[in-house]
């Protein structure tokens, strides 16, 4: 997970704007760290401890921010004394950055990376450490990232050929973690941008010195910095994706009346506005494999049913099969309960009105809960209509729920399964959410058909661990 980083002296600086900023710019590819210096003297007065609890756990209330200490070994013969303080007396903290690493780093380090997620600075001087196989074990068992910072924390900047012969010794030696700090600041990304391009990976980054204002953090500064980082990040929405689907959805946002659609032998009713398995290939396709797929369990839930296709599908396959349907739109719900009336199913099928998983009881448990996910990734900040969330999801906030709320509705050998598109959708984030919330993947099928242009479509397994 890349991170973006800022650092101030002083945990007594302001930062209700950053914070306020990074709450309505989060993407779940990336981790905003906010932090502060730490010294043993701080600690040990009692009001500066109580304030700098009060910053950290600021920082942890604001989701995708990551509070962060700067600790510094210099001139320290207490370590871990320090490290067990921050990890007994601090709740909100899991990051801190050890700065000024010397040789005799092993017992220290050793413990703090036993409770921390490490940032290890590390300079032309001390990259003798990523020879030593202790340090090389630590670092890349605990989660660490390094540093490469060879301006030692005072903000002068560091060439482009400089950062990148660094940067090829840490990934020669198998440090694939790594973030870079050097004169960085709001307008002086370029060499940042230029590494980034001529390794192929986006690196985390750390600033400090140039996001000040005679000394003190300034938040305008920080923002501005964050706000191009973000802007020049490698994107994760697809623009030529975003413009087919939205020509394909054309139909739906122009219907003025229902369209029956042939299917199954039986009339499958389409309302205005609701997603048309007329037009997209997948949802008819997602239907006939899914009601393969759960033919030896007994209950069923899909989210987002729009006409209801995939429900009624596995209803009629498996006609001793418990179903539900849920979808956030009220016009989608009031077509799934037509054609289940219609199809003699609205007796087997309860249809019920959700966003994601909100509306179940929490005693509600199930053995399958698919979704055919709205994949295509916009900025978390774009608003949408009804026939925009059809398809897609700003930041993948609603597909962060489902795997969030899904394992909490499941029974002991339950499962999700998932529509996707890896092509079109960003599946590094589906792998992320899979490995935070505790699920292991498997694709179970896969197909290619033509809406515009040649696309893929995948059901996947994503099984509690």
């Amino acid at each position: 997970m890349t991170y973006y980083s800022v650092t101030s002296k002083s945990h007594e600086a302001d930062i209700g704007h950053i914070l306020s900023f990074l709450k309505t710019h989060h993407r779940p590819d990336t981790e905003c760290h906010v932090g502060a210096k730490v010294t043993r003297a701080l600690m040990q007065d009692s009001a500066s401890r109580e304030a700098l609890r009060a910053f950290f756990e600021k920082i942890a209330a604001t989701s995708g921010v990551i509070p962060v200490a700067h600790y510094s070994f210099e001139g320290n013969s207490a370590t871990l004394e320090d490290f067990n303080d921050l990890k007994n007396g601090f709740p909100h903290l899991a990051h801190v950055a050890v700065n000024d690493v010397g040789p005799n780093f092993k017992d220290a380090l050793g413990y703090a990376a036993a409770h921390f997620s490490l940032i290890i600075p590390l300079s032309e001087e001390t990259l003798f450490l990523l020879d030593d196989p202790d340090f090389k074990t630590l670092a890349n068992t605990s989660g660490s990232s390094v540093l490469i910072d060879n301006s030692r924390g005072t903000g002068q900047e560091v060439s482009v050929d400089t950062l990148g012969a660094m940067i090829e010794a840490c990934l020669q030696r198998g440090f694939n973690k790594l973030a870079l700090a050097g004169g960085f600041g709001p307008g002086m990304l370029e060499r940042y941008f230029a590494l980034c391009d001529r390794f192929g990976m986006r690196f985390s980054i750390d600033a400090e010195s140039h996001l000040q204002t005679e000394g003190v953090l300034d938040q305008h500064k920080a923002v501005a910095y964050l706000e191009e980082l973000l802007r020049h990040a490698h994107p994760l929405k697809k623009d030529a994706y975003v413009q087919e689907t939205r020509s394909l959805a054309a139909h739906s946002r122009a219907m003025t009346h229902k369209e029956v659609l042939p299917y199954l032998d039986k009339e499958l009713v389409v309302y205005p506005e609701v997603f048309h398995p007329g037009i997209f290939f997948s949802s008819q396709w997602y239907a006939q494999q899914v009601a393969e797929l759960v033919a030896e369990t007994k209950s069923f839930c899909e989210i987002g049913c729009g006409t209801g296709i995939v429900t009624m599908t596995v209803a009629l396959q498996n006609p001793n099969l418990a179903c539900m349907a849920l979808d956030i739109s009220k016009a989608a719900i009031e077509n799934t309960q037509e054609n289940t009336a219609a199809w003699g199913l609205a007796a087997r099928v309860e249809v019920v009105q959700s966003d994601v998983l909100s509306a179940l009881p929490a005693e509600k448990k199930l053995d399958t809960i698919f979704w055919a996910l709205p994949f295509g990734y916009l900025e978390p900040t774009e608003e949408l209509d009804t026939v925009d969330q059809q398809t897609f999801d700003p930041g993948y906030a609603s597909i962060e729920k489902f795997f969030k709320d899904g394992k909490e509705h499941l029974d002991d050998a339950g499962r999700l399964l998932f529509g996707f598109s890896e092509e079109i959708g960003t599946f590094e984030l589906i792998e992320h959410f899979a490995k935070t919330y505790g699920y292991s993947l498997k694709l179970l099928a896969e197909h290619r058909g033509i809406e515009k242009s040649p696309v893929s479509a995948q059901i996947y397994e994503a099984a509690p661990n």
